[in-house]
């Protein structure tokens, strides 16, 4: 069963979706105009025989001092994300400044179109699979444990001796694995929007689900523009809440056809990764205008134009190929389960199909995970659709003092402009947060948990 378009909407982050969803005048320009002409191109580095990592590095031009400032990004985000020379470029614009002295961003193992784990779109998933095993691909290898300690040999093939570690989402896990994994080369650890420090502490996929339409209704009452260019009100979002919620009420969807509730909240999430939230709300007063459905002429363009954006965004019909590093790495760090689950969730309904497909994760048990004593930067954003605050806590239990910065805006991961200023904040080693940053109880989070 090949990729689909649904499958796209899940739950693990994936920030390049950002850039899609974005309105036009509030996007983040994918290439800076001082890299425009001059990218840097990413750079291959060995790992076993079986993987290779890309990875991009920029230096200072002049001599750098005897203990230079370097920021390392470890993956842009969840597992099947993908860097390319012109994404790598603008991370690497957003962290530059005079306090930095040399930028490396990764390139996670299994992520590229390029890599072991790639397929050829003609391959269905089971044959993709079998290909993978007939050629001997380890696929125990693909998790955060193994990810953080290819980051750690890269660093020792650079020669660095220490480093600040900006991991956001998905790629938060990661860096809080190369802290422990190696504590004496971490100087900083920024945790921007991360998911859970371990599997086992992230709730599951219905807890966080059911987050997300009151995550928006919370960003309704906190934000005045919540409805612009919307003819609803805050009631009526409170209403559909409620009947989404209700068992025994259904939700319609194109061509006049109920469509699973499951299904109906991943193409909402999708639509969350926007900063401002408008296309998630022009998708739910698609629905109250229209409870018994619409027609595919019904929906609005931008609608239209996202979904297709996002598709074309996972996959590249320019190299024919797709990555399935998604589903291993799931199943992978998974430890309740023992079958490989893949969800297609179509228009019309959803598809489960299983296998046995899980491997036995990497024994890591003789591993010393020891927690050093460095500054931890916590970044949360309350009404983020992919990171709850159970997210968050779960690196209090190992960093307890760990500073945390409460970000009200909306969407997933800091927006570009905050995150360059905590750059510079932390490259500075300023001992207090940036202005931006909130106490970590404001009232907005009663709103959102109730």
């Amino acid at each position: 069963m090949r990729l689909k378009l649904a499958v796209l909407f899940t739950l693990i982050v994936f920030p390049t979706l950002i850039h899609i969803l974005a309105p036009e005048e509030k996007k983040h320009s994918l290439v800076p105009s001082s890299l425009a002409n001059d990218l840097i191109h990413s750079t291959s580095f060995v790992l076993d025989d079986q993987s290779t990592i890309e990875y991009w590095r920029w230096q200072r031009q002049e001599m750098l001092p005897s203990d230079p400032v370097t920021w390392v990004m470890p993956g842009i985000g969840g597992p099947g994300s993908i860097l390319d020379d012109e994404f790598a470029n603008d991370l690497i614009e957003i962290m530059k400044s005079r306090y930095v002295d040399q930028i490396i961003v990764v390139q996670l193992r299994g992520h590229s179109l390029q890599s072991e784990l790639a397929c050829p779109l003609a391959l269905e998933f089971d044959d993709c699979i079998a290909a993978h095993q007939e050629n001997n691909i380890d696929l125990t290898k693909y998790h955060y444990l193994q990810y953080a300690q290819d980051v750690i040999d890269l660093r020792k093939h650079l020669g660095i001796s220490h480093w600040h570690v900006w991991g956001a989402s998905y790629g938060g896990r990661v860096a809080g694995a190369m802290a422990m994994l190696d504590p004496e080369a971490v100087s900083y650890l920024l945790l921007d929007s991360a998911v859970a420090m371990k599997p086992e502490d992230r709730p599951n996929d219905y807890e966080t689900s059911r987050q997300l339409l009151h995550k928006l209704y919370a960003a309704c009452v906190t934000f005045e523009n919540c409805f612009d260019g919307i003819d609803g009100s805050l009631e009526e979002l409170a209403q559909f809440i409620e009947d989404y919620e209700t068992p025994t009420k259904r939700i319609y969807g194109i061509d006049l056809i109920s469509v699973n509730k499951a299904e109906w909240i991943y193409l909402l999430n999708s639509l969350m990764y926007d900063y401002n939230f408008e296309l998630a709300m022009k998708w739910i007063f698609l629905h109250i205008t229209h409870p018994k459905g619409f027609t595919y002429e019904e929906l609005p363009e931008e609608l239209v134009q996202a979904f297709h954006d996002s598709e074309a965004d996972w996959i590249s019909e320019y190299e024919e190929r797709w990555s399935i590093n998604y589903y291993v790495t799931g199943c992978n760090e998974d430890p309740s389960q023992n079958t490989f689950k893949m969800t297609d969730y179509g228009v019309y309904g959803q598809h489960l199909d299983m296998a046995n497909y899980c491997w036995p994760l990497k024994d890591w048990s003789e591993t010393t995970l020891e927690v050093p004593d460095i500054p931890v930067m916590i970044v949360h954003l309350p009404f983020d659709n992919v990171i709850t605050y159970q997210d968050g806590e779960s690196y209090l239990k190992h960093w307890p003092y760990a500073q945390w910065c409460t970000l009200e805006t909306m969407g997933h991961t800091m927006p570009w402009d905050e995150s360059a200023e905590m750059i510079v904040n932390l490259s500075r080693n300023d001992a207090y947060a940036p202005s931006f940053c909130m106490p970590r109880e404001p009232k907005l989070y009663t709103i959102v948990t109730e």
